[in-house]
């Protein structure tokens, strides 16, 4: 068994690795349990958070929809309005009052774009919970160390020509208009360089020196053919890779390898969010803004915004129907919350983790016996038997698993055995103290002790039904070898004894219990049993 020793107000304190190890494993259960209530409160906190956002997301898009219901007043609301139309309204207004109304309309624009792009974005409509990634890998060789910047540089601006951009949007199956096609793309397409890593070979081994490598991310909206779409790529790649050998210099760019990947995607995911914060918190102070108008100037901002909606293409016809208007807003503006299984996996993980340390650092700061060889490490005490029984009742039976607690000691069930076997061990050094004493001192009291074969067992804290067991099964097995044998008892932890009765004791057996014991008193009472010249054959350890 693995041990090491540390120092601890000037004592030394041995621990034992693999016991610890073992009876964190007997704790499986209580980890598992801890574990699972952080990990669930982590990511319940989340959740709370996250939806108590998307309902108030909710709740002000109703109400806006609700508002600019109201707002439309006695005019009748219509698709578009004439300038004619317009003109009288505006003749209705001082000029004051007609810059409030366009300065309304200025922001109000700037919204409806902020909104139209929001929804017409197609990175803006992923789940940033469930990102879909596509990695492609590559490093360049045969090229001077000066030109590796340059080259990785123009990669990353050819591979953003309209024609390699139209491929890869017709390999992942999305139509975009050619006006939209780089602003679309360079929200899914990425190129990433590194001027100076370690080349990779096609078999995984890495290479001698150092290359320029290059990653190509795209992320995938929809179900594709992966293969398909590395083939795009990799042709894409192949082609600027001879346009750019023929115009800045020769080298030769290598594949390593392809593979995706479903992330969680915590930047976009706070982009969203900024973004859809943004569109509301605008929307909202232009509603302040419309909701001091006068009558006048609310029928002029209600038409101007007509006319607005229509210029920007905005179908304005399902507003009659309100519920359906509001219902289409919050879908476009919000996701609603899901499960987060990254908070649940570090509230799990860290929990885990203090719960072991915890647990380490409570093994190495106590003086308990935790151990059945620690008093022999401590005192060099001779174990002359132990006795091990699951026994636990209450909280202990949740807390230790007593599969893994019989396993760990399967050694020491056995009552019977472990007793016979501790007799004899308890005869063996009672011959072996006798011939010591006979070599030393043949007529000290200790000889004379040791030749009536009499033992006394010290058994502090007998309030332990293994300990009694075990203690009376020895008993039994030493008289059958005609060995006299006796019991001390005492009402506590601690190893106590009338002065009046050492000189009456027989060779002496000491009791350990586990986790009662105290290492620094049972190092002094071996000693004070030593300077009365009775003889210490060992211990025995129970738990």
């Amino acid at each position: 068994m693995q041990n090491e020793q540390i120092n601890q107000n000037d004592d030394e304190i041995t621990v034992n690795l693999a016991d610890i190890f073992w009876k964190i494993l007997m704790q499986w259960k209580a980890i598992l349990v801890f574990s699972l209530i952080v990990g669930l409160a982590a990511s319940g906190i989340k959740f709370v958070q996250d939806f108590a956002a998307y309902r108030s997301t909710v709740q002000v898009l109703s109400q806006q929809t609700s508002d600019t219901k109201k707002s439309k007043g006695s005019e009748k609301a219509k698709a578009t309005y004439s300038d004619a139309e317009i003109k009288q309204l505006q003749n209705k207004l001082s000029t004051s009052k007609q810059n409030e109304v366009e300065n309304a309309l200025i922001s109000m624009r700037n919204v409806l774009e902020d909104q139209k792009n929001y929804e017409n974005s197609i990175i803006m409509q992923v789940d940033p919970q469930r990102e879909h990634m596509l990695y492609i890998d590559y490093y360049i060789t045969d090229s001077s160390e000066e030109n590796s910047a340059l080259l990785c540089q123009t990669y990353q601006k050819l591979l953003f020509n309209n024609s390699y951009l139209k491929k890869i949007s017709k390999a992942i199956n999305l139509n975009i208009n050619s006006s939209d096609l780089y602003k679309q793309m360079t929200g899914l397409l990425a190129l990433n360089y590194a001027v100076s890593q370690p080349g990779l070979t096609t078999d995984g081994k890495v290479a001698s020196g150092t290359y320029p490598q290059i990653t190509v991310s795209l992320v995938l909206p929809k179900s594709v053919n992966i293969n398909s779409v590395v083939t795009v790529i990799r042709d894409s790649m192949t082609s600027i890779s001879n346009d750019i050998s023929n115009s800045i210099g020769t080298h030769t760019l290598k594949y390593i390898d392809s593979y995706d990947r479903t992330i969680v995607n915590s930047d976009l995911r706070n982009n969203q969010s900024t973004t859809r914060t943004n569109i509301i918190t605008a929307q909202n102070d232009i509603e302040k803004k419309v909701k001091e108008f006068t009558p006048d100037q609310t029928n002029l901002f209600n038409a101007e915004l007509a006319n607005l909606k229509s210029e920007m293409g905005i179908d304005d016809t399902q507003s009659k129907s309100g519920s359906s208007t509001s219902q289409k807003s919050v879908s476009a503006v919000s996701f609603k919350p899901k499960f987060p299984v990254q908070n649940f996996a570090i509230g799990f993980v860290v929990c885990l983790i203090a719960y072991i340390i915890v647990y380490i650092i409570g093994a190495a700061a106590g003086q308990k016996v935790k151990y059945g060889d620690e008093a022999s490490d401590n005192t060099g005490l001779r174990k002359l038997g132990e006795y091990h029984s699951y026994n636990k009742t209450g909280f202990g039976k949740f807390l230790w698993s007593k599969r893994v607690y019989d396993f760990y000691y399967r050694k020491y069930l056995n009552l019977k055995e472990t007793s016979r076997y501790t007799a004899n061990d308890i005869s063996a050094a009672m011959i072996m103290k006798e011939n010591q004493a006979e070599n030393t001192n043949p007529s000290s009291e200790t000889m004379l002790s040791l030749k009536d074969k009499n033992v006394s067992i010290l058994c502090p804290g007998t309030k332990s039904s293994n300990v009694k067991k075990f203690t009376e099964a020895v008993m039994i097995y030493l008289k059958s070898e005609g060995i006299n044998a006796k019991k001390i008892s005492s009402n506590s932890d601690r190893f106590t004894i009338d002065p009046k009765e050492i000189n009456s004791l027989g060779a002496v057996v000491l009791t350990v219990t586990q986790g009662k014991t105290n290492n620094k008193e049972l190092k002094e009472f071996n000693q004070m049993i030593l300077e009365s010249n009775i003889p210490v054959l060992g211990y025995l350890y129970v738990d």
